[in-house]
């Protein structure tokens, strides 16, 4: 499968488009969310196309060859080239605890929780197809560097999904026009199907695009009566329609009791901007941005990847 960097598809400043390769819907791999609760919006065939936002775009299948050996790895079984480029790989990246030794050696080191992980994040893309110097790009952005204290994000005025006393928390930041933000619904739908026990989702507003900031009040105030997950699906089903009419149009079809809606709408407008100016101080540029324990996730926009993260982070939270 192709894979970008999560955020290299987003609203923003500077808005990215892509080749055809990356058209394909990621609905149509991963979209499989009417067990959880926030279901994921509709997209159509033409959204998906328009916003080019596809990350799971399937690639052709090359001609059967003949089956090299297989070797195997202590993240599971490769075969061939790809047992040579994690052979290889293994040995040149550093260390994901920042110690002065290879991820290979960082297999030994007891201390080191996030070794196993990282030894799998790679077999994993291997798998997927990704080429080795690529693979390396996808490490080094999770890997490399100097490790950062985890960002201070407030969380008291947000609406939280999934195990609220899960040690791991994923603070998702997004706008309601934001197509590549409807999109990634999807992705993190499927992501709680499979680890909404082990993390809190949390939805906070940072509105770029004409409207949203309405758009945000609304769902907060929808909220308020209980009813979040509903407006919250409505108004990325109804982008482009986000207008005070338009907004009250929805909690009127919600059952909304008006004159609390009114009163709430007003109010979340300082919840909105301050999850806004909370937005900037993180350094965020563009939707959807995503943090994982307070670290900025920069894996692939796929279900397995968010997965991979928050399984290493539920582990860190052991020390």
């Amino acid at each position: 499968m192709a894979l970008l960097v999560f955020g290299a598809a987003s609203c923003g400043q500077k808005e990215t488009n892509y080749s055809d390769e990356h058209r394909k819907s990621v609905l149509d791999n991963v979209d499989k969310s009417d067990g959880f609760k926030l279901r994921s919006p509709k997209v159509t065939e033409n959204e998906s196309k328009a916003i080019e936002a596809a990350d799971v775009s399937k690639k052709e299948e090359a001609k059967p060859t003949k089956a090299a050996p297989q070797e195997v790895t202590k993240s599971g079984a490769l075969t061939g080239d790809k047992a040579k480029a994690f052979q290889k790989l293994s040995d040149t990246l550093t260390s994901p605890c920042n110690k002065p030794h290879s991820l290979r050696k960082s297999l030994d080191d007891k201390s080191c929780v996030s070794a196993s992980h990282a030894n799998t994040f790679v077999s994993e893309l291997l798998k997927d197809d990704v080429p080795a110097d690529e693979v390396k790009k996808f490490y080094e952005a999770r890997y490399g560097g100097e490790t950062k204290a985890p960002a201070k994000i407030d969380t008291t005025n947000a609406f939280v999904e999934g195990n609220k006393a899960a040690s791991v928390t994923l603070v998702d930041y997004f706008d309601y026009n934001c197509g590549h933000c409807k999109m990634f619904t999807a992705v993190l739908a499927a992501t709680m199907e499979t680890h909404g026990a082990k993390v809190a989702v949390v939805h906070k507003h940072f509105p770029i695009k004409k409207d949203s900031d309405l758009a945000a009040q609304a769902a907060i105030a929808a909220g308020k009566q209980g009813k979040f997950s509903e407006m919250h699906i409505m108004l990325f089903d109804n982008q482009g329609a986000h207008k005070k009419s338009d907004l009250i149009t929805y909690a009127k079809k919600l059952s909304l009791d008006e004159k609390q809606f009114e009163q709430d709408f007003k109010a979340a407008a300082k919840v909105v901007a301050a999850d806004k100016k909370e937005g900037d101080k993180l350094g965020i540029q563009g939707t959807p941005t995503v943090f994982i324990n307070g670290i900025r996730y920069k894996g692939p926009t796929h279900p397995k990847y968010l997965g991979l993260w928050i399984d290493e982070a539920a582990d860190l939270a052991k020390k």
